[in-house]
């Protein structure tokens, strides 16, 4: 119950950085989660929210793997630093997805075999879109897959103008419906 009070108070404060009013279902987690390709060892996360895909994203990542969560919110980045704060795998960031490149360059590998995104691309400008789209393809390992699960259906529309092909599933055992896109970095 607490995260959910997290949760609401932080679309409260700012509606406009986080995607929802509640947190994701179990079963679009679930989902969400097996987009991660098998053996990856650097995913990050724009946008974790509470930590419920970050959490399934956990048990399934390799033991010398590193969870990246980028959270705008300060008070979800920190609500994150606890929750997690056991776990060596996990580095919060409290700050942009547009800066994932550096992010990621300070303090290991600078390519990624996942991203996973639920921030709400429809409300940023054309620019900030573009570029943290951009910033994301650049950091991806080729053929790695960027994950972006919103409930927007122009959302798709953002993400093929930067990658290309993109492929769409939809979850409807969460409230709204969940629209899964997966995108590969192909170069």
């Amino acid at each position: 119950m607490r995260e959910k009070l997290v949760f609401l108070g932080s679309y409260l404060r700012h509606p406009a950085d986080v995607s929802s009013v509640i947190p994701t279902s179990r079963w679009a987690v679930r989902r969400v989660a097996a987009k991660v390709p098998k053996g990856a060892k650097m995913v990050v996360e724009y946008g974790p929210g509470t930590g419920v895909v970050s959490r399934e994203i956990l048990k399934n990542l390799r033991e010398d793997g590193e969870l990246v969560l980028i959270e705008k919110t300060p008070a979800l980045a920190e609500h994150l630093r606890k929750e997690f704060a056991g776990d060596d795998r996990v580095r919060v960031v409290c700050g942009s997805a547009e800066d994932v490149r550096t992010i990621l360059a300070s303090e290991g590998p600078a390519q990624a075999d996942c991203v996973l995104t639920s921030i709400p691309l429809s409300v940023f400008t054309p620019e900030l879109r573009r570029r943290i789209l951009e910033e994301t393809k650049a950091v991806l390992a080729p053929g790695a897959p960027l994950v972006v699960f919103l409930f927007r259906a122009v959302n798709e529309e953002y993400v093929r103008e930067v990658f290309g092909h993109v492929t769409r599933e939809r979850e409807w055992r969460n409230i709204p419906p969940l629209r899964i896109f997966v995108a590969k970095a192909e170069r």
